[in-house]
């Protein structure tokens, strides 16, 4: 099955910056409704940021694994830089996670 071309043309990142934008955007409904505390707003902002930080995570994750760890591939998948991508995995703390990956595949022969 094809994607839609406007949604091939669409970069992660805007997808990733849409998210942010919409939860965002609900959160700021959430509190002209019913008035929030301190607390409840901050909680709901921890887990706008941790839905973000997967979110990334797994595009990174799916990319590399599409290009078989290849990160200039990747990084032109997700319309990014190589050092872009590169900042992100060591921002998300992905390092060590992708080096273990990269070591079992190469054990396994895939």
């Amino acid at each position: 099955m094809e994607a839609h071309p406007r949604l091939e043309a669409r970069s992660p990142d805007a997808d990733v910056k849409a998210a942010d934008r919409l939860l965002t955007a609900r959160a700021a409904l959430d509190a002209a409704r019913a008035p929030l505390g301190v607390e409840e707003l901050a909680a709901r902002l921890h887990v706008a940021r941790h839905a973000r930080r997967e979110f990334e995570r797994t595009l990174i994750r799916r990319a590399l694994a599409h290009t078989g760890g290849h990160r200039m591939d990747a990084a032109v998948r997700l319309g990014w830089g190589r050092n872009t991508l590169t900042r992100r995995i060591q921002e998300l703390g992905m390092e060590a996670e992708l080096r273990k990956d990269l070591k079992r595949d190469a054990a396994s022969g895939t």
